[in-house]
């Protein structure tokens, strides 16, 4: 299995012509780039990713990788429509998750517990983490607080011949980093 992770720059591998078994794509949505959304040059650079990666995905087998670092990510949500999954995003804050009975195969944490993008209208067959009536939002600023049963840390989606997966850590705590070496060794 060949892992890539994205930057600027083109893969070496992809020079080659060598192909990903999965990408892995961290991405930094900063504020002040909101306005350049509005630009028609930008919008055809993320529709033209947005389409690459769905390629890559459905048509080719790569597996995406999807782990948003900040706030709502346009590029997360637009290639989340392309592929016709409903997963929107939810709340914004440090929550426990538990293992569902659907990643107990494949994933070895029985729990997480992350700072965390987490989604909402995520279909049960997706839903590898959740809150449960036992998770807990935490904070430096307030004490511990129940959290919103039934909201998604890790959902996993067969799309086409390859499949998405979205970890909602956004510090790339060695929890999440576990999460997604087992979701990769699924196949």
């Amino acid at each position: 299995m060949s892992v890539w992770v994205c930057c600027k720059r083109r893969h070496p591998a992809a020079k080659q012509g060598r192909k990903p078994s999965a990408v892995v794509l961290a991405m930094v949505f900063d504020p002040v780039f909101r306005n350049d959304l509005k630009l028609s040059r930008v919008r055809r650079q993320i529709d033209g990713l947005v389409k690459r990666l769905h390629t890559m995905v459905a048509e080719e087998g790569t597996t995406a990788v999807l782990v948003p670092q900040n706030g709502p990510v346009p590029f997360v949500e637009a290639f989340l429509r392309k592929c016709g999954l409903p997963w929107e995003r939810s709340e914004y804050e440090r929550t426990s998750f538990y293992r569902t009975r659907r990643a107990s195969r494949s994933c070895s944490l029985q729990a997480i517990n992350n700072k965390c993008c987490s989604l909402k209208d995520v279909p049960e067959a997706h839903r590898m983490y959740v809150s449960t009536d036992e998770s807990v939002t935490t904070s430096l600023v307030w004490a511990p607080r129940p959290t919103e049963p039934g909201l998604v840390g890790v959902a996993c989606a067969k799309v086409g011949k390859g499949k998405v997966i979205y970890v909602g850590d956004v510090n790339a705590e060695e929890s999440s980093i576990q999460v997604i070496a087992d979701l990769l060794k699924q196949g």
